[in-house]
């Protein structure tokens, strides 16, 4: 992962590749950021294309993860941009903060959740789990997640027990050839990932002005999603060996949903 502070680098004007206009401005969780395409290309998340600087950065490379991998931090990376005496930029310091750790769950463990992810700073959503949406609905929706042991209420009435609250932040809906849309509790399509165009990059194009905290837990939410649909095309069948192994381990999602 980045470190907290990178060296200072010589400052590149936006046409070659530096930091976003918008990067010098605080990270206020409220802050409207307007509407992007981000991709993901490696362990970062860019703005607009693969070659921009970029904006979010995985501990670990989604699309090069097995079973045995069950946790991936997330952070943002910010930049601040210094001036010379004449006001032209000379430096651009790099800082990196870790929002969410996203988790991944095997089907198997027979769990309402296929992975969350956790806040690491109280700007965040809060922790939100996605699963299969509930009959009639189809497709799959990102929902706060309540855990009785931080005095959240709601839960299933055993002690250090988690479940979801009734409303749900996204919606995840696939459609005709190959996208996939999220959508907000309201109906309205906030964002639409696309992973068939352009050689298969994965996209997600966010369609509406948006404060940067679910911003955040949007693309936070996106990389989990793709963590679980590389997990379904790559999963290999266990041994009952392994099986018995693995669930002899502690889990954290074990017991509690609904």
């Amino acid at each position: 992962m980045a470190t907290p502070q990178d060296p200072e680098t010589p400052a590149r004007p936006p046409s070659e590749g530096g930091p976003p206009l918008y990067s010098d401005q605080h990270d206020a969780p409220d802050e409207i950021l307007q509407p992007t395409i981000f991709i993901l290309n490696d362990r970062f998340v860019h703005a607009e294309t693969a070659d921009s600087t970029p904006l979010y950065e995985l501990s670990r490379q989604i699309h090069a993860q097995g079973a045995a991998t069950t946790t991936i931090e997330f952070e943002r990376l910010s930049y601040r941009v210094r001036t010379s005496a004449d006001g032209t930029p000379s430096t651009i310091t790099k800082r990196s903060k870790q929002l969410y750790n996203l988790t991944h769950l095997q089907p198997w463990l027979a769990l309402d959740f296929l992975g969350k992810v956790q806040p690491t700073t109280r700007k965040g959503l809060g922790e939100v789990g996605i699963r299969k949406s509930s009959f009639p609905h189809t497709g799959h929706r990102a929902v706060p997640i309540v855990s009785d042991r931080n005095g959240g209420g709601g839960g299933s009435g055993s002690s250090g027990s988690s479940s979801a609250a009734p409303a749900h932040l996204f919606a995840i809906k696939e459609k005709r050839h190959g996208l996939i849309d999220w959508i907000d509790v309201d109906g309205n399509v906030v964002a639409t990932q696309d992973s068939k165009s352009d050689g298969g990059q994965h996209k997600l194009l966010v369609a509406v002005p948006l404060p940067r905290r679910t911003l955040d837990g949007l693309v936070a939410l996106w990389c989990l999603w793709l963590w679980h649909l590389h997990s379904v095309d790559t999963r290999e069948k266990l041994t009952w060996k392994e099986v018995k192994r693995i669930l002899q381990k502690p889990h954290e999602f074990k017991g509690g949903f609904l």
